[in-house]
């Protein structure tokens, strides 16, 4: 009997196996053809800028997803002092590097520690020349006043702004 079963058994697996073999194979495709994969896909990262004289910046990001011609990241926040001593706080829901330009998009904020502020929906940041730029409404806000506007330039060595279709509301100073 137990031959028996063994020899049913023997049977049974010679033929699923020639119905495996005789099988066309099953492909997927998981991947768009048009749309770019990650090569590297990083959580909770942290960039410091070090120099002789200390840190001199500090980068953080939720997420980071790294193509092959572009960074994408997530939660995106920077601290730096510029070359005049202040410091600047950046920041921003969303962020594209490419090449040497940052694309910053979803409730822009930028600061200054000697009162200027910044908020946008989106704006682009040159890392090379230091200019942030844009193109949608915007808020720029000093110890002066308060200006809205549809699009700007803003060079932040310089503290030169440029801005197109503005309101302005000033504060007046007392003498």
């Amino acid at each position: 009997m137990a031959v028996k079963s063994l020899y049913y058994f023997v049977f049974i697996f010679i033929g699923i196996t020639v119905f495996i073999v005789l099988q066309k194979p099953y492909t997927l495709h998981v991947t768009d053809k048009n749309r770019a994969l990650a090569t590297i896909i990083m959580s909770d990262v942290k960039s410091y800028d070090i120099t002789t004289n200390g840190v001199v910046s500090f980068s953080s990001a939720d997420f980071v997803k790294r193509y092959a011609n572009y960074d994408e990241f997530d939660n995106v926040r920077l601290l730096r002092q510029n070359e005049n001593g202040y410091v600047e706080s950046v920041s921003a829901k969303e962020g594209i590097l490419k090449k040497n330009l940052l694309k910053l998009k979803k409730d822009f904020r930028y600061d200054r520690s000697d009162g200027v502020s910044l908020r946008s929906e989106e704006v682009d940041y040159n890392l090379d020349s230091k200019v942030l730029s844009s193109q949608v409404d915007f808020t720029l806000s000093n110890f002066k006043g308060t200006s809205y506007g549809k699009s700007f330039v803003y060079d932040t060595l310089n503290g030169v702004i440029q801005a197109s279709k503005i309101k302005a509301i000033m504060k007046e100073t007392q003498k």
